[in-house]
């Protein structure tokens, strides 16, 4: 059972690579920005199913990581001039999220 979860993890490690790379080399295209966003919520839904109930706290940051690939996807196609900042926080959703399941 260790090892299906290590695959797991290793393989959303290698999606996450891709989500980075694909966001910061097209810029032309909104590929990377969807991608991100999956990858965030994803993060989020995943962390905040395996918590229990009485741990808000955790599940409040959980939900962060969700928010904020959800704002950073608006501010990115709705702000032309702010690509920058939705980039950062993707990056911050996408690397927070994953670092939040790995040591969950």
């Amino acid at each position: 059972m260790m090892q299906l979860l290590l695959m797991l993890y290793v393989i959303l490690f290698v999606l996450v690579v891709v989500g980075q790379f694909l966001l910061y080399k097209n810029s032309e295209k909104n590929i990377g920005f969807i991608w991100n966003t999956i990858l965030g919520i994803l993060f989020s839904y995943l962390i905040f199913t395996a918590l229990p109930n009485n741990l808000i706290v955790e599940r409040v940051i959980s939900l962060i990581w969700g928010v904020l690939a959800i704002g950073a996807l608006i501010i990115g196609n709705f702000a032309q001039k702010n690509k920058l900042i939705s980039k950062i926080l993707f990056s911050v959703a996408v690397i927070g999220g994953s670092i939040h399941l790995f040591f969950l």
